[in-house]
């Protein structure tokens, strides 16, 4: 009875004590130990609204495509152009070498096979080529529009006919005298060297296709050289060949626009933006810094593939062009009518004190699309639709 008496005592006395505490306020105990200089306050700051000054341009910059996983043909009105170089490695059985060497065979049919898997432009419009012997020996590794004004080749145009034009096939005939060669020259050292097709983009064509490329895994849809062949009273087959040398040269009209920046894939065009952060205190830690580009749609053109992500990159040389390789590229991600990327550890650094040279911001695989996206600069005539920097950061009071 004595024991549950004090227990309640006790139980009282606790739960006034906490009441008693809960209602007193705070009191300054301490708050006069902290000098005002190490007080800390954590800050909002936006080029929309504050004075961060900035600057916006785009330069073109060479890429090779010899080794992009696709190749272009055709032509589109926003000012792309594209051609093609074909060359295939030619393996026979003994039954048609034999017959070849004999003059015993007769082409019956050529063809090539092509595999879409990109298009830029009017998907309706018919798309028409002509097709070129190539004469002079070429290589995929850096061939550019240089290197197409100078090769040798056929003006004759030795297409057939399509064979075949959906949205999983192109293919075409072409010469069977030209094929006939091509199966000759393999025993034959003598004849001329096979040094592939050249296919050149129709005036009338409207639009561009992308097709699969050599690729070192021997993907399905690698380009493809067909050859039928008879031996009279003997035998008929078809000889299939792999492709052993591709290569697209795509050129566009450089685009000019003083109220936008671009970046395209195949050409290719890189944007590069800064901002003046020289106003920050150097050490101010930075909470998070976050970019924003504005689309302009109207000056874009995006194909079959789209670009629902960007390349952005640390820039250590804004009159070079050159992105470091000491900081990692960052995705830029499309949010409806903009991109924007958190480049929070990039602004850092330059607080820290790494020399600010801005970012460059590229195409996603710029070699396998020709996607052309246009935002709005720096001098863009509506402020709110111009390169945008929104940072947190904690200071020192």
């Amino acid at each position: 009875m004595r024991y549950s008496l004090l227990k309640s005592i006790v139980l009282v006395f606790m739960i006034g004590f906490i009441v008693s505490c809960k209602s007193d306020e705070p009191g300054p105990l301490g708050s006069d130990l902290i000098p005002g200089e190490d007080e800390i306050i954590i800050t909002e700051i936006s080029s929309l609204d504050d004075s961060l000054s900035q600057k916006s341009s785009d330069y073109h910059y060479d890429i090779d495509l010899g080794d992009a996983g696709t190749i272009f043909l055709g032509r589109e009105s926003s000012g792309y152009e594209a051609s093609l170089l074909l060359r295939f490695f030619i393996v026979m059985s003994d039954s048609i070498r034999e017959a070849v060497d004999s003059d015993e065979i007769t082409v019956l049919n050529s063809w090539i096979e092509l595999h879409p898997t990109y298009t830029l432009g009017d998907k309706s419009s018919t798309f028409n080529f002509s097709v070129h012997n190539i004469n002079g020996s070429w290589s995929s590794r850096n061939f550019n529009s240089d290197s197409l004004s100078v090769l040798d080749y056929d003006s004759e145009n030795i297409l057939g006919s399509l064979k075949e034009n959906t949205d999983t096939l192109v293919s075409f005939y072409f010469s069977n005298d030209r094929a006939l060669l091509w199966l000759q020259k393999v025993y034959n050292d003598d004849l001329p060297d096979n040094n592939g097709l050249l296919l050149l983009p129709d005036a009338a064509t409207n639009k561009i296709m992308g097709f699969g490329a050599l690729s070192s895994l021997r993907l399905l849809n690698e380009p493809q050289l067909f050859i039928e062949v008879e031996k009279a009273g003997s035998f008929v087959d078809t000889v299939v060949a792999a492709i052993s040398g591709d290569v697209s040269v795509v050129g566009s009209e450089y685009p000019v626009s003083s109220g936008n920046i671009y970046v395209e894939g195949g050409t290719s065009v890189r944007s590069k933006v800064w901002f003046d952060l020289s106003a920050i205190e150097k050490n101010t830690v930075i909470n998070k810094a976050e970019l924003s580009l504005f689309i302009d749609s109207t000056n874009s053109f995006i194909g079959s593939r789209s670009s629902d992500s960007l390349d952005i990159s640390f820039s250590e040389d804004s009159v070079e062009n050159v992105i470091s390789e000491s900081y990692l590229s960052k995705l830029f991600i499309r949010e409806g009518n903009k991109y924007k990327a958190d480049i929070t550890n990039y602004v850092q650094h330059w607080i820290n004190g790494v020399d600010n040279d801005g970012i460059i911001i590229n195409v996603n695989s710029e070699k396998n699309t020709l996607n052309k996206i246009a935002f709005h600069s720096s001098s863009a005539g509506n402020g709110a639709l111009r390169p945008r920097l929104d940072i947190v950061l904690t200071r020192k009071r």
